[in-house]
Order: structure tokens, then C-alpha cells, then sequence
């Protein structure tokens, strides 16, 4: 197969970077950067199957968690003070997500996920793969 390469070795999409809120800033009092990455199939499957029963809400969280480069929300440290935060121990990405943002942060930062995912209708085409 000629093209074997190119199917090896895709283009990767370039990660998205952008300010979520200037209610996020670093010690210099400059908003902080955001950074998102393109989720592969494996890992929405994976994310997916461990969410089955869960519902649609629960499911897209864990997938914009997953996307998230900065902030990490699998990182220890970013968990234990969320979790002192809380006064709960929050481990689940999702959960620290929820922790994280107020609610017009989170629909700013689900407007980013699915622009950058390039998807209007997530659940469709989800359902349209399955069916494939």
C-alpha cells in the first residue's frame, strides 16, 4: 500500500489555546490560558463504554475533561485543593471540572469543545458511527 504512511502518521489538528474567563489569572494578573486537544476514537469509545448508564451529561463532561491539556484535571496536585476546596475528595476529571467552573464557564468551555471538535450534533454522529 503506497499511501501506507500517510495513514500511519496522520496531520494532527493543533491544539486549541483560549482565555475561558478573566476570572482565571496567574499570579502576574494575566488571564490564563486554556489549552484543548482533539480527543481520538479510541478515547471517546473508552469514555463511552465507562460512562454507559450515566446519561449524555455526564458522558460529554468526562470528554471535555479529557480534552483539556491546561488544566490538567487528572494532575494530584489540582485535585487536592479542589478536594480540600470542596471538603469532599474529588478524583473523577469530571467531577474536578464541575468543582471548577460556574455555570457560563462551562457552556463557554462546552461552545470550545464541540467548535474545536468541528461537531454541531455530538450525539448524532456518534449514533451514526455506531450504526455504521
Amino acid at each position: 500500500m503506497k499511501n501506507l504512511e500517510a495513514f500511519l502518521n496522520p496531520k494532527k489538528k493543533p491544539n486549541m489555546r483560549f482565555i475561558l474567563s478573566e476570572d482565571f489569572v496567574g499570579e502576574d494578573g494575566a488571564p490564563l490560558v486554556w489549552e484543548m486537544r482533539t480527543l481520538l476514537a479510541r478515547e471517546l469509545c473508552e469514555v463511552r463504554s465507562y460512562y454507559e448508564g450515566r446519561g449524555q451529561e455526564e458522558t460529554t463532561l468526562a470528554l471535555l475533561a479529557k480534552s483539556l491539556v491546561a488544566p490538567n484535571l487528572s494532575d494530584a496536585e489540582l485535585l487536592r485543593g479542589l478536594s480540600q476546596k470542596e471538603g469532599r475528595t474529588i478524583l473523577d476529571p469530571a467531577e474536578a471540572l464541575k468543582s471548577l467552573l460556574d455555570a457560563a464557564q462551562l457552556g463557554v468551555l462546552l461552545a470550545c469543545y464541540f467548535k474545536h471538535q468541528q461537531v454541531n450534533n455530538f450525539y448524532e454522529l456518534v449514533d451514526e458511527a455506531k450504526n455504521s
